[in-house]
């Protein structure tokens, strides 16, 4: 499987932030990991596996960043002014930063035109997923997301349930108990018909 790993200067974080590409062909898929998580979880926690037969195929190309949930969701300690501004400005690194990334490196596969990202994410990558896919809509055509069995995040899990119902491009799995974050993402994949276009389809 060809793997790309990048690394640069945030100008919206002040700090080098890592990202990891998975594939080269088909849709964009951007990848958030769960709490605290850094941009090896994907391949770490085994989703790698899941995903393989659609990035070795050139179906997906999956791309994943880093969390700074530690500086901000999770730093319960913290001023909660400063927890949100710090929470914008990851926004921003990613809308701002990955998003123009990730099209360079379609248009260098074959895209004539800026793709639709399908933004993914589980437990509380799956709530960032989903305000991505919200907020941004002219970057993010598509949202595929579960959240883990805690009680920290089924109120949110709740919330962005009731909201996505009505959007039929995305797919919401409800909380559930799963054996591995690899199980749920072939889960994800299994029902996932959010793959939009290609180029050459």
């Amino acid at each position: 499987m060809l793997m790309h790993y990048e690394k640069w200067y945030s100008p919206a974080l002040r700090r080098d932030m890592e990202i990891k590409v998975y594939g080269r062909g088909g849709k964009p898929v951007l990848y958030i990991p769960c709490q605290d998580g850094r941009f090896f979880d994907f391949e770490n926690f085994g989703m790698i596996d899941a995903w393989a037969p659609f990035i070795e195929s050139g179906r997906a190309t999956v791309f994943s960043v880093d969390t700074i949930d530690s500086e901000t969701w999770s730093n319960t300690d913290g001023d909660p002014y400063w927890r949100i501004r710090r929470h914008e400005e990851w926004m921003r690194y990613l809308s701002g930063e990955v998003v123009p990334y990730i099209r360079e490196v379609c248009r260098g596969y074959g895209w004539q035109s800026d793709p639709g990202i399908l933004a993914f994410g589980c437990s509380l990558g799956a709530m960032h997923a989903a305000n991505l896919y919200f907020r941004y809509p002219e970057a993010f055509e598509s949202c595929l997301r579960s959240a883990a069995s805690t009680t920290r995040n089924t109120a949110s899990a709740a919330t962005w349930t009731r909201r996505s119902i009505s959007t039929p491009r995305c797919i919401t799995f409800p909380t559930c108990r799963m054996t591995t974050r690899s199980s749920l993402c072939t889960a994800l994949i299994a029902r996932s018909s959010a793959w939009g276009r290609v180029p050459g389809s």
